[in-house]
């Protein structure tokens, strides 16, 4: 269970990295932020503005699931009913 636990959080870390950087990429390519005739969207602004905070939801996410796991019990533990 831990391996497909670092698995997933590391397919998760990749997909928001990329992300945030092709976003970042995008961006430059369309003259952020000297081009004052083109109108940003609130959620690119706010995504490449914050968007380095969205690493932390699959890492806390991954440690508490394998926090959980350890002592067998609380919201995502497995209880092998599975």
């Amino acid at each position: 269970m831990p391996r497909v636990v670092i698995v997933i959080v590391s397919v998760q870390l990749v997909c928001v990295i990329a992300g945030f950087f092709a976003l970042g990429f995008l961006m430059k390519i369309y003259g952020y932020p000297d081009n004052d005739s083109l109108r940003w969207h609130a959620d690119a602004l706010f995504l490449r503005s914050y968007g380095g905070w969205a690493v932390l939801v699959p890492f806390l996410w991954g440690i508490y699931s394998l926090i959980a796991y350890r002592k067998d019990h609380g919201w995502l533990s497995f209880d092998g009913s599975v």
